[in-house]
């Protein structure tokens, strides 16, 4: 079951720092309706544009055909011209507005997943959705959800924070893209999952904030103990770590030697949700491997 919310009967459930979150988010779907208008915009203007070109090509038709002299020259062949010239541009508004109704959509769905869909929302913006949201109905299957993360997270919690600060591995998050490097500091997703994980973020550590772009220098200057890489396959991760790890100006930082350089799932340190929890038991298992020794962390369970 569902119900249908206005934003701020949504918001006022939230917590005063995640509401205020979700409100930026909804504030840029708003922008991306705005920008594209509502759904069947597309079809609906460009339709008649593809109507006026084709009264102008009948009239082109018909001057050739029967208008002589002067009424022939504007009509007639104006009129071809016009129709020549409108369909390719048509085609290529077509396309363009199209592209940009997709990118609007993929660009929604993106701030939705990282949310609105935690707090059980989905919103569809204004004026699309007239502004609301639409939430799973609150039952037992969204409070088993939360007594799931709160008693995990409190599990994980009472073995890493007892860890006392000297003790603490010294963490990286890295990435590269179109050869820029990429870290995680104070404020950053990623920042969460290595305290939750009773890490040092060794970026934040730096002064460094979000997810600022680096160079090698700096990795040299941070002297993580344990790099993670959480950047998908596809786009070059495991060259990026070997790349790393065969670099001699890396040689010295004690995660190259040692070869502490580990491939994650992106999914769940990069991506603000309940399943960062995931994200910080995956890294716990790597810095506290004898507290860990053959624990499993599974996935939540959710309500059929």
């Amino acid at each position: 079951m569902s119900e249908t919310l206005s934003l701020e009967d949504f918001l006022a459930g939230l917590a005063a720092e995640d509401a205020a979150r979700v409100r930026v988010a909804a504030a840029r779907i708003d922008e991306l309706e705005r920008e594209v208008g509502p759904p069947g915009w597309i079809e609906n203007n460009l339709v008649h544009l593809a109507l006026a070109a084709l009264a102008l090509f009948g009239l082109g038709v018909a001057g050739l055909i029967g208008v002589p002299g002067w009424l022939r020259a504007m009509f007639g062949l104006g009129g071809v011209t016009l129709m020549v010239a409108a369909f390719p541009a048509l085609v290529l508004a077509y396309l363009w507005s199209v592209r940009g109704r997709t990118g609007a959509d993929y660009e929604k769905m993106e701030l939705n997943e990282k949310h609105f869909l935690p707090h059980g929302g989905y919103y569809f913006g204004a004026p699309a959705g007239l502004g609301k949201v639409v939430r799973a109905h609150p039952g037992s299957g969204e409070k088993n959800l939360r007594e799931q993360v709160q008693a995990r997270y409190d599990a994980l919690q009472a073995v890493v924070a007892s860890k006392p600060d000297a003790a603490r591995p010294r963490v990286l998050s890295a990435t590269r893209y179109s050869d820029k490097l990429y870290t995680a500091g104070a404020g950053s997703t990623e920042g969460g999952v290595i305290d939750g994980a009773g890490g040092v973020n060794v970026a934040a550590l730096a002064g460094l904030e979000r997810n600022p772009i680096i160079s090698l220098e700096s990795i040299i200057a941070m002297a993580p103990e344990v790099i993670f890489i959480p950047q998908p396959l596809e786009f070059g991760a495991e060259e990026f770590r070997q790349d790393l790890l065969d670099n001699p100006a890396l040689a010295e930082v004690p995660a190259i030697a040692d070869g502490r350089v580990y491939l994650v799932s992106g999914i769940l340190y990069t991506t603000l949700s309940f399943w960062n929890l995931r994200g910080s038991e995956d890294l716990a298992k790597i810095l506290w491997p004898e507290d860990f020794a053959g624990k499993e962390f599974g996935p939540f369970s959710f309500p059929e």
